[in-house]
């Protein structure tokens, strides 16, 4: 297994399912770290793949304050993809949601 920790200026302002991480084979994402801020309030969700699955409930932005949630220790991940699937991140309207994520891209065997 290869890993690799990278990080992502993230910019999605689509209504629905903007990527932020594309799909590819044999490929998972570890999110060990995120900030979101949003320009406006709106709820936001992040998806396994496109019109995936859940990788977190509902979360609420208010303008301009920051969602930054404390790593979990011993480097486990707060969000994870499955293989082969994108990293999306949900909006319920459109408004620019702007931030960072660390994450880990693994390979699976």
């Amino acid at each position: 297994m290869g890993q690799q920790v990278k990080q992502l200026a993230v910019s999605a302002a689509l209504l629905g399912d903007n990527l932020l991480l594309p799909a590819t084979a044999g490929v998972l994402y570890r999110v060990m770290a995120y900030t979101l801020v949003a320009s406006a309030g709106l709820v936001v969700q992040w998806k396994n793949g496109a019109g995936g699955t859940a990788l977190s409930g509902p979360m609420t932005l208010v303008t301009g304050i920051a969602l930054a949630p404390p790593p979990n220790p011993k480097d486990t991940a707060l969000i994870e993809t499955t293989a082969g699937n994108a990293l999306n991140l949900n909006l319920s309207v459109a408004t620019q949601v702007s931030g960072h994520l660390t994450y880990v891209q693994e390979t699976t065997p």
